[in-house]
């Protein structure tokens, strides 16, 4: 099977939802897609290169939307939750969620 940048990164953050920061290595990224890690750097320079793209992807999904009935004045977090909030210590969702 081919992969793209999204299939990567994709897998990427179900590697982070289920074993954490210091398990996303390139080989268990690799072991999980069915590819030599070699094969990786086809889509990403390094792994810094891949964990940008995670953040920009875990940005993308964090961040708030205007609530329906605020007509856009008052923001909340999307009910979906993100690898964002359970990954980082430093990074929770408002109680409200």
């Amino acid at each position: 099977m081919r992969h793209d940048r999204e299939s990567v990164v994709d897998a990427a953050l179900r590697i982070l939802d289920e074993w954490g920061l210091s398990e996303l290595t390139m080989r268990r990224l690799g072991a999980a897609l069915e590819v030599q890690p070699s094969a990786l750097y086809h889509h990403f320079e390094n792994k810094q290169t891949l964990l940008a793209a995670v953040a920009d992807r875990i940005q993308e999904t964090a961040r708030p939307v205007p609530s329906p009935n605020s007509a856009g004045t008052r923001r909340h977090w999307p009910r979906r939750s993100t690898c964002a909030t359970r990954c980082s210590p430093t990074v929770t969702a408002p109680r409200s969620c």
